[in-house]
């Protein structure tokens, strides 16, 4: 387990190496208040770092723009709600069963189940 000051130095590092290596010049201006951050500079940056695994640059950004961390998060729900999920089939469904009896008694036992 890292000590304070070690993860406070690995978040330094990721943040040096988002702001450099991930962000455009209008999104590091952003990140760094010399422009507005805007709702869609933020979804931008914000997805960056997810899908980048920053999750200090995830956190601080969350932090500092509370509202458009809320913003985003509506947004993610939103499209979330028009997903649609494929029904399984009974055969799926009952496949689905065995496979975990199997599972189930191949850990605990025959009599598991």
């Amino acid at each position: 387990m890292q000590n304070k000051v070690e993860r406070l130095e690995t978040e330094k590092a990721e943040k040096f190496l988002f702001d450099m290596f991930e962000l455009d010049e209008e999104e590091f201006a952003a990140v760094w208040g010399m422009e507005e951050m805007t709702q869609e500079l933020f979804n931008l940056c914000l997805t960056k770092s997810i899908t980048q695994n920053y999750i200090s640059v995830y956190n601080e950004l969350c932090r500092k723009y509370p509202g458009l961390c809320g913003n985003y998060e509506q947004q993610l729900i939103r499209e979330a709600e028009k997903i649609e999920c494929p029904e399984k089939t009974e055969e799926e469904k009952e496949a689905d069963w065995q496979n975990l009896c199997k599972r189930i008694c191949e850990k605990y036992g025959e009599d598991a189940i």
